[in-house]
């Protein structure tokens, strides 16, 4: 099965998912993505081996694919990433 990715062009900085991860319920980040943008409850944080990079996954809170679960990776340090949809959370 093919899932769809969607490309993060900014994002949140560290902090602000961490707070995201520590508040699940009340506290959201906001992703831009190419042709679209989305807020996303984090469920989980991993930390890559350099430390700006993360694996992150959770539930799109809104846009064109609210309630949908992902899985992705994104860098702090450059404010991009990407994601898959339906994975996760």
């Amino acid at each position: 099965m093919t899932r769809k990715m969607l490309k993060i062009v900014d994002g949140p900085d560290k902090p602000a998912l961490r707070c995201a991860l520590a508040y699940p319920d009340s506290e959201h980040v906001h992703f831009i993505l190419e042709g679209d943008a989305t807020d996303a409850a984090i469920a989980r944080i991993e930390d890559m081996a350099e430390g700006f990079t993360f694996e992150i996954n959770g539930r799109l809170t809104t846009g064109i694919h609210k309630g949908e679960t992902f899985l992705g990776i994104y860098s702090v340090e450059t404010r991009s990433g990407q994601i898959a949809l339906g994975i996760g959370a």
